[in-house]
């Protein structure tokens, strides 16, 4: 816990990310969204991947807790370092 609160971890899903409401779909939009929230950055386009914005295997984790939790849909995390695109 001392290590989460100075900042050394991060959390794997933050509930004030995700929506009140599950919805089986999301949008390119929304998805793009919630990777720049986990990514700390603002560039991301539909067009890039997971490796080309840098996130790590953790952060991949989070945006699947964060799909299923909105979506109510599970997503893999090879799923998504596989996935070419977002779009």
């Amino acid at each position: 816990r001392e290590s989460l609160e100075k900042g050394l971890l991060k959390l794997v899903h933050d509930e004030n990310l995700s929506t009140s409401h599950q919805d089986p779909s999301v949008t390119t939009a929304q998805l793009i969204e919630w990777v720049r929230k986990i990514s700390g950055k603002a560039e991301e386009s539909a067009k890039d991947d997971l490796v080309s914005i840098g996130m790590s295997t953790l952060d991949a984790t989070r945006l699947c807790a964060l799909i299923r939790s909105n979506t109510g849909r599970g997503v893999s995390v090879t799923d998504l370092f596989v996935a070419q695109t977002f779009e």
